[in-house]
């Protein structure tokens, strides 16, 4: 039984761990804390978030106090749940310094380049990006991004791949740390929809509902002024069903 059953004020919702600017602060602040706590007021809850590893995501059969789960994709099967429209859009990038003059057009420019991505990047990135990574020797990953950054203007990489508003929330703040440069950022990879899961289906009817509502806010439109969000395909909010794909 979930705890919507039991305590129809709180909604218990599964998040990740702590990704700047997505969920910050524990999970009590971020850009994708801040939206689904406010859709989920909006239709008369109060989310209470519980930060789970995200490779659990899928599992809720081991997660009986779990009413939702953030950051899911329609392309993996999430047990016992039902998903939401699409809230949120990732757009991972390829970041190369200015004065390097590199131009890219497609994954396979990069197969000469020093470069570090984030963990898992080459899963995660198709089957192009796999293919250079794995063929690549000066192809490496990290689990601190705030140190590709470092590695970028440090000139110990010649790109670096990472969501694009993850590098802009640690290039701000990095700022006065590194020799920051001017960047390019290359657009290489199509945007990726995640959704919310819901125990509940009724719940998941009221969060699709007044998601669409919430898009045309001007709470959301602050947020994104907020988190000073950016993404290279939409320049008005998210999320862009025929320009993104599934993760």
């Amino acid at each position: 039984m979930s705890n919507f059953v039991a305590a129809q004020q709180n909604l218990f919702v599964a998040v990740g761990w702590d990704k700047p600017p997505y969920v910050m602060n524990n999970a009590r602040t971020g850009f994708e804390i801040e939206l689904i706590r406010d859709v989920i007021k909006s239709i008369g809850y109060d989310a209470q978030f519980i930060q789970i590893p995200y490779g659990r995501s899928y599992d809720t059969l081991n997660m009986p106090n779990i009413d939702a789960v953030a950051t899911l994709s329609s392309k993996r099967q999430a047990k016992q749940m039902t998903l939401s429209k699409a809230y949120i859009q990732y757009q991972n990038v390829v970041v190369t310094l200015a004065a390097s003059q590199i131009e890219l057009t497609d994954v396979q420019d990069m197969s000469n380049l020093s470069i570090v991505g984030f963990q898992s990047a080459f899963r995660l990135l198709g089957n192009g990006f796999l293919k250079m990574a794995s063929a690549n020797p000066n192809y490496r990953e990290v689990p601190d991004q705030a140190r590709q950054l470092k590695l970028l203007f440090s000139k110990k990489a010649q790109a670096i791949v990472l969501d694009v508003n993850i590098f802009n929330h640690l290039n701000r703040t990095l700022l006065g740390k590194v020799d920051e440069q001017p960047v390019v950022i290359h657009q290489l990879f199509s945007p990726s929809l995640y959704r919310v899961g819901f125990i509940e289906p009724k719940i998941q009817e009221q969060f699709d509902k007044a998601l669409v509502v919430y898009f045309s806010s001007e709470r959301y439109a602050h947020l994104i002024q907020k988190y000073q969000f950016y993404n290279a395909t939409v320049s008005t909010g998210y999320p862009s069903i025929g320009s993104s794909k599934e993760e």
